[in-house]
C-alpha cells in the first residue's frame, strides 16, 4: 500500500485511482514574500525562493549633486545689434502701424454689429482702447501710443485722398462659361496722383530693363534673369486689358455675330421642320401648297435679312501696342475725394461688397449672369449704391451722430478722437471742399454708352452733406478747373529733359553695378 500525499487515501502499488472532486493539490502561493514551491513532490527543506529575490536591483549611483548628472548648459546666442537700415525699417513699420490701427477703428465702427452666431468670433475690439490696458504689450504702451515722444503716422496720410470705381470702355472676353461683359472695379489713391494711377492702369508705366538673381534650380547658386525694357500695367486692370475685346477684332466680329446667328440657326431648323411635314402629307391640298409656299418664301427672306448683317471674316488685324491712352481702355467711372488716407482706405474696403461683406457677383443668380450687358449694368448699380451707402454712413458720425468717429485724426499730431477725451467736447470741423466731393465721368464720354447716366446724376444730388466737383475726363484730369484745388505746377522741356538726363545717369550707373555682381557671380556659378 503506498499513500497519496495530500489525498488522505490508501491504494496498492499499481491499482489506479479513480477521479473524485475531493481530490485537488494543494494551494499555490501567491504572495511574493512566501516560499516557492517548485514542484509536487518539493520536500519541506527545500530552498525558499521569492520573486524579489530575483529581481532584487538598483540602478548605479552616479557621481554629482543629488546622485544625478548635472545637464549640459545650453550656450547663449547673443544677437549682433540691429543695423542702421534695419532701425529705419523698424521705424517706417511703426509709423505704418499708427495709421492702420486707425483705419481699423474706423472700419470697425462703420461696419454692421453681428447679431448672429458667426463661429470662432469675438466683440469687436477698438485699438485706441488698447492704450488703456494695464497689461497691454509694449508697443501698445502709454509712451508709444499718446506720449508726447509717440509714434505719429506719415504726414501724406492727411493729404486729399480719392476713392475711384473704374469700368473698362470695351468687354472682356473670359471665355467658355462666363459672359463677355464690361468690368467694374475700385481702389483708391492721393488725389494728385489720380491722373498718373490711370495712365498706370492703361499700360502707360515704362519699364526700363531689370536683372534679377533667381534661383532656377534647386541646390544650384542664382542666376542673373533680364527682363526687357516693356510697358508695365497695375494688376489691377492687366487682366481687364489683356482680354479687351478690340474694335475690327476677330473677337468683335464673333461678338456682334453672336445673336444673329443663333437666330439663324433656329430659322434654318423651323424651316426644316416644315419641309419635312409637307413631305410626310401624300395628298397635300392646293390651299396646303400654297401656305407652305408661302411659309417658306417668309423664312427665306428673313434668313436673307439676317445673313445681310452678319460681318465678314477679319482676315487682316492687328491687335494695337501699348500704351493704351487715347483713347484710355480704363476710365474713371466716379470719385469721391476725401480729406485723409484712413477715411478714404475704410471707404474703399467697405465698398467692394455687400454689408456683410458678400462679393457682389455671389448675390447674383447664375441665371442671370448669361446675359453679360445686362449683367455689367446690374454689378455698376450695385457696387455705386455700396459707394452711396458707405458714404451717408460716414457722414453721418463725421456730422457727431452716434457719438462720432472714435480715434479719428485730422493731423498726424492728433493722438486721436477719445483718447484722453480729447476732441470729445468739440464739433468736428469739416474741411473747406467738404468732408466728401464726389465727380463723375464727363457727360461727352463715350463709355456712358448703355448707362442711364441721368438716372445716376439724380440719385447723388440728395446727399445734402456731399458736395459736387468739376467733373472727371477720362484720363482722370478735372474737365473744367476746380476752384479750391491749384493746378500742378508746368514743367518747362528744359527741366524735363534734365530730369530724363538725371535718371538715365542713374540707371546705368545701376546696371553698371548689376553687370559687376554678373561677373562675380559667374566664376562662382563655373566652379560649382
Amino acid at each position: 500500500m503506498a499513500h497519496v500525499r495530500g489525498t488522505g487515501l490508501l491504494r496498492s502499488a499499481g491499482a489506479p485511482i479513480a477521479s473524485s472532486s475531493r481530490c485537488f493539490p494543494p494551494p499555490l502561493a501567491r504572495s511574493y514574500s512566501a516560499p516557492r514551491q517548485r514542484s509536487w513532490d518539493a520536500q519541506d527543506d527545500s530552498p525558499e525562493y521569492s520573486r524579489a529575490e530575483e529581481r532584487s536591483w538598483s540602478p548605479p549611483v552616479r557621481s554629482g549633486e543629488g546622485g544625478s548628472k548635472p545637464k549640459k548648459e545650453r550656450p547663449k546666442i547673443v544677437h549682433p545689434p540691429p543695423s542702421p537700415e534695419q532701425l529705419e525699417r523698424y521705424r517706417q513699420e511703426r509709423v505704418r502701424r499708427a495709421e492702420r490701427l486707425e483705419r481699423k477703428d474706423l472700419t470697425a465702427q462703420l461696419t454692421e454689429t453681428k447679431t448672429y452666431m458667426g463661429g470662432f468670433t469675438q466683440p469687436r475690439h477698438l485699438q485706441y482702447l488698447t492704450t488703456l490696458d494695464p497689461t497691454r504689450k509694449p508697443k501698445d504702451s502709454y509712451d508709444v501710443r499718446v506720449g508726447e515722444s509717440r509714434t505719429r503716422p506719415a504726414a501724406e496720410a492727411y493729404e486729399p485722398h480719392t476713392v475711384y470705381l473704374a469700368v473698362t470702355r470695351y468687354p472682356v472676353r473670359w471665355g467658355h462659361g462666363r459672359a463677355t461683359r464690361r468690368e467694374v472695379f475700385g481702389g483708391y489713391c492721393k488725389e494728385s496722383e489720380l491722373e498718373e494711377r490711370f495712365k498706370a492702369l492703361n499700360y502707360g508705366t515704362w519699364a526700363e530693363e531689370r536683372t534679377d538673381y533667381v534661383k532656377l534650380r534647386h541646390g544650384r547658386p542664382k542666376e542673373p534673369v533680364v527682363t526687357p525694357a516693356h510697358w508695365a500695367c497695375l494688376s489691377e486692370s492687366k487682366e481687364y486689358i489683356d482680354l479687351a475685346v478690340f474694335p475690327g477684332s476677330p473677337e468683335e466680329r464673333a461678338l456682334l455675330n453672336r445673336s444673329p446667328g443663333r437666330l439663324i440657326t433656329s430659322l434654318m431648323k423651323e424651316r426644316k421642320r416644315l419641309v419635312a411635314a409637307f413631305e410626310a402629307d401624300a395628298n397635300p391640298s392646293e390651299s396646303a401648297k400654297t401656305s407652305h409656299a408661302q411659309a417658306l418664301a417668309d423664312l427665306d427672306k428673313e434668313l436673307a435679312d439676317l445673313r445681310s448683317k452678319l460681318h465678314p471674316p477679319v482676315t487682316d488685324w492687328t491687335r494695337p501696342d501699348p500704351p493704351y491712352l487715347s483713347p484710355p481702355l480704363v476710365v474713371p467711372f466716379v470719385t469721391a475725394t476725401l480729406p485723409t488716407r484712413p477715411l478714404a482706405a475704410t471707404v474703399a474696403r467697405l465698398s467692394k461688397g455687400h454689408q456683410r461683406g458678400l462679393p457682389f457677383i455671389a448675390s447674383v443668380p447664375n441665371t442671370d449672369r448669361k446675359d453679360g450687358p445686362a449683367l455689367f449694368r446690374r454689378l455698376l448699380r450695385m457696387r455705386t449704391n455700396r459707394l452711396q451707402q458707405v458714404s451717408r454712413e460716414l457722414l453721418f458720425k463725421l456730422e457727431g451722430h452716434a457719438g462720432g468717429l472714435m480715434g479719428l485724426r485730422m493731423s498726424p499730431e492728433d493722438r486721436g478722437r477719445g483718447i484722453e477725451g480729447e476732441g470729445l467736447g468739440e464739433t468736428i470741423a469739416a474741411p473747406e471742399r467738404g468732408w466728401i466731393e464726389y465727380s463723375w465721368l464727363d457727360d461727352a464720354s463715350t463709355c456712358w454708352d448703355g448707362i442711364a447716366r441721368d438716372e445716376y446724376l439724380a440719385s447723388w444730388e440728395d446727399m445734402a452733406s456731399a458736395k459736387k466737383g468739376p467733373a472727371r475726363a477720362e484720363d482722370g484730369k478735372w474737365v473744367t478747373p476746380h476752384p479750391l484745388v491749384k493746378a500742378p505746377a508746368v514743367v518747362s522741356d528744359a527741366q524735363a529733359e534734365s530730369v530724363a538726363t538725371e535718371d538715365r545717369s542713374l540707371l546705368a550707373a545701376e546696371q553698371k553695378d548689376v553687370n559687376a555682381m554678373m561677373e562675380a557671380v559667374e566664376p562662382a556659378s563655373a566652379s560649382a
